[in-house]
């Protein structure tokens, strides 16, 4: 988990803290419908790598300009690196890692902990 100050694009620029994940190797995989003959298999594959490269996924990504996460590449089902993230993630990896989350780093810490604090003195409920 990663938190940062960031400022609102609205006139006020009103600073606000955005939660991210990091994760430093995630995997999926995808099913995609094209149109043919228009598009073909490679056609669809080199936009995609493209796009892994250019765009990314996910908040803070290199094409919105300021940050530079989400990049990805294609790879295989047999891929012995994709078969590891496969293995070792999923839905009980993220119920693990929403109960007992690892910090980015001191700063998110440092947020967290103030944040978990208000709330209890506060008197305030968080959403689970």
């Amino acid at each position: 988990m990663m938190m940062a100050i960031t400022r609102s694009a609205n006139i006020n620029r009103t600073p606000d803290v955005r939660t991210r994940a990091i994760m430093p190797k995630w995997a999926c995989h995808l099913s995609i419908s094209y149109t043919v003959p228009i598009l073909n298999q490679q056609s669809i594959s080199n936009l995609l790598a493209a796009a892994g490269i250019v765009s990314g996924v996910g908040d803070w990504r290199q094409e919105k300009g300021s940050g530079n996460f989400g990049c990805y590449k294609l790879t295989t089902a047999d891929d012995p690196e994709f078969l590891e993230v496969i293995s070792t993630g999923g839905r009980q990896a993220q119920k693990d890692a929403f109960e007992n989350p690892k910090f980015y780093d001191q700063e998110t810490e440092d947020l967290y902990h103030w944040f978990e604090t208000e709330t209890k003195r506060r008197g305030m409920k968080v959403a689970a």
